[in-house]
């Protein structure tokens, strides 16, 4: 995957554009496939165990931390109410993408980078059961996260619930969790990205 400079700048004033703001502001890559009217972030089982076969190995060595997360997301409208399994913990968030890019790759996927604004807010009981009894979309997640300096590698099953169909997606994204040189660490993540797509390439 060649990296684009003129993707790099972009990046980087719409983070300067928002850096001001009291929210906090995500930077993800996101394996897929991109279609010519969508972007697919199921990267199917084979190629999620892949990942993490590999990724498993380099935690046993101890090169990752890991983090396990399981969370129900309900949505209505573009608001979501987050229930922590483990704690039972909930967070209401509004996620704003302010910036999406798809990046076409000669290779087995393709990349989605973006840039969003995430607002949360602690939730109320009565809002829980709103969100609980009348969303409009419901996803299970299992998620691994491997911890490398600044980066999140994510491992995701997503089981979701629509219009009464359910399916189940496997996803990939990487993030920048502790942003401080970010051109640096935009160009690093590239890079990163390169080498699971290789990773995937070579199997």
């Amino acid at each position: 995957m060649e990296i684009n400079e003129g993707l790099v700048q972009e990046i980087l004033q719409i983070y300067n554009k928002y850096t001001d703001c009291d929210k906090n502001i995500e930077i993800e890559f996101r394996l897929g496939i991109k279609f010519p009217d969508k972007f697919s972030s199921n990267i199917t089982k084979r190629i999620y165990d892949i990942i993490l076969n590999k990724f498993e190995k380099s935690y046993l060595k101890g090169i990752f931390k890991k983090d396990l997360h399981n969370t129900v997301d309900y949505y209505i409208n573009s608001n979501r109410l987050s229930v922590n399994l483990d704690t039972n913990e909930c967070v209401l968030c509004k996620k704003n993408k302010i910036f999406t890019r798809d990046v076409n790759i000669d290779g087995p996927m393709d990349v989605r980078v973006s840039v969003s604004i995430e607002d949360t807010t602690e939730i109320i009981a009565c809002d829980k059961t709103e969100y609980i009894t009348n969303y409009q979309i419901k996803r299970t997640k299992e998620r691994i996260t491997y911890v490398y300096k600044e980066w999140n590698y994510d491992l995701t099953i997503i089981t979701q619930e629509k219009n009464k169909l359910i399916e189940t997606n496997y996803e990939f994204e990487l993030e920048i969790n502790n942003i401080n040189c970010l051109e640096k660490q935009i160009l690093s993540t590239f890079h990163k990205m390169n080498d699971i797509i290789n990773l995937i390439g070579d199997e």
